[in-house]
């Protein structure tokens, strides 16, 4: 089913709606700091069942497409992290980072 997402400022933080056909739900967001764009706090798996019902045992779909939509809309070339309860938008890992990351492994 296609998603929907609608991102609503309230200075520092707001909400992002989510839509799926009939089915609606609301993650509170805010700004990061750091690298860190957006943060957006999402149930943990937990809690995930009592908060989201509609979308009971999907909840790794509805937040990854939540995180591709918000990074879509908010900031493109931005690199998504999802913890277990927040899903960071992120400023884009410089390249000599990627380099030496890798580096690291295959030195390691």
């Amino acid at each position: 089913m296609r998603a929907e997402v609608e991102m609503v400022a309230h200075g520092q933080s707001g909400v992002a709606h989510y839509r799926e056909g009939p089915h609606f739900q609301t993650f509170q967001w805010e700004f990061g700091g750091g690298d860190v764009i957006v943060s957006i706090y999402v149930p943990g798996p937990a809690e995930w069942h009592a908060a989201v019902p509609w979308a009971a045992g999907r909840r790794d779909e509805v937040v990854h497409r939540l995180a591709r939509a918000v990074a879509r809309q908010q900031f493109p070339p931005g690199r998504i992290e999802i913890h277990e309860r927040w899903v960071n938008i992120c400023e884009p890992r410089p390249p000599w980072r990627v380099v030496g990351d890798w580096l690291k492994r295959l030195l390691g």
